[in-house]
């Protein structure tokens, strides 16, 4: 099969370390339950100039590589490339930024993944990945704007629950998962019945 894996909230535990420097730069003592949305301007009411602050103090503080992983995000991604699986990941960080931290982050943190693509020219992740040949049999996702384009393409997605994604509506595509062991269990097991 060929899974499709987005980076932060799924492989990456990015929120808490955007938020510690958030808190950090505004004097806020936002806690993950208050994260709502998946623009921190709107949750913590931030200006453009105040996020463009966030980012910049954000990658000069080295930010990008200090993300700890999502717990078990190695050890599912080792058990996927065991079981013979395709790993593509596909992310909306912008290239131009931060495509090198984004390489140097997964070699960091062992990550096995067959392809890595950006997504460029605002595509939505499965025109991104059928241009370089994929068609994903399951998508594993935390935003729910992009889990809902997936799912309305006939792609089964599980969805890491999130404060920021719970205001998504079911869909019948959509698979509300609470970590990645629970994901491994739902693929694996669709690939004894196959």
């Amino acid at each position: 099969m060929i899974i499709g894996i987005d980076v932060d909230g799924v492989l990456a535990d990015s929120e808490p370390l955007y938020r510690q420097t958030i808190n950090r730069l505004f004097d806020l003592h936002l806690k993950q339950e208050d994260i709502t949305s998946y623009k921190y301007e709107e949750c913590a009411k931030l200006t453009d100039d105040q996020m463009r602050l966030f980012w910049k103090t954000f990658y000069r503080e080295g930010g990008w590589l200090k993300i700890k992983p999502v717990k078990g995000a190695k050890k599912f991604l080792n058990k996927l490339k065991r079981e013979k699986h395709r790993i593509v990941i596909v992310t909306s960080r912008p290239r131009e930024h931060i495509k090198k931290e984004t390489y140097q982050w997964l070699k960091k943190h062992k990550m096995p993944y067959s392809e890595l693509i950006f997504l460029e020219n605002h595509k939505s992740k499965h025109q991104a990945a059928l241009l370089r040949g994929h068609r994903f049999d399951y998508f594993i996702e935390d935003y729910y704007k992009y889990a809902l384009d997936l799912a309305q393409k006939g792609i089964k997605v599980l969805l890491m629950d999130y404060p920021w994604n719970r205001w998504g509506k079911p869909h019948s595509n959509i698979r509300r998962i609470k970590d990645l062991k629970e994901a491994e269990k739902i693929i694996l097991r669709e690939r004894t019945i196959k």
